[in-house]
């Protein structure tokens, strides 16, 4: 991500000024981030693709979902998208979860709101956790919740979506 370089209006004279941030175009993968999420080991060549979709995995990630400029539709829309997902445990009583409610015995996924953004964890198969990733990521998108970028903490402008240059305009 390049970082933004704050450049002079030469429209702002008197007693106001003006700096205008160009940013880069903010990259799908800027808004989200991995706990050490393990990775499968080297199985080799001639591998068969159902067998290595079968593969138990570790899943910790963390997207930056931004709970302090959440409002109310905005909770509800997560809400939603939780139901929408795979594998939704609608009797869970101590959070969103998905596959399964025991984590010690079965494939299962589970999340929490945390001053990060929102963690996802839990053991899924590798081709479970490729369907239920970019699925979550798309809702999140189009319902354009509140995001952060996960290096900067910069808010991501709403309806980032449809837009594909964008800039901040700061006075003092």
């Amino acid at each position: 991500m390049a970082v933004p370089v704050p450049t002079p209006d030469p429209a702002a004279f008197g007693s106001k000024s003006s700096l205008v941030w160009q940013a880069a175009p903010v990259q799908e993968h800027d808004w989200y981030y991995d706990n050490g999420e393990e990775l499968l080991p080297d199985l080799g060549p001639g591998v068969p693709a159902a067998d290595v979709a079968m593969r138990w995995m570790a899943v910790d990630r963390v997207y930056c979902l931004d709970r302090h400029r959440f409002t109310p539709a905005n909770w509800d829309a997560l809400q939603r998208i939780y139901q929408d997902l795979p594998g939704w445990q609608p009797f869970s009583s101590d959070g969103p979860r998905w596959f399964s409610l025991d984590e010690d015995r079965d494939l299962h996924l589970w999340a929490s709101v945390e001053p990060s953004g929102l963690q996802v964890a839990g053991v899924l198969t590798l081709g479970m956790w490729c369907g239920w990733d970019p699925q979550f990521r798309c809702a999140i998108t189009n319902h354009d919740l509140p995001r952060f970028m996960h290096m900067t903490r910069i808010p991501i402008p709403a309806n980032h979506s449809k837009h594909k240059d964008h800039e901040l305009r700061l006075e003092y």
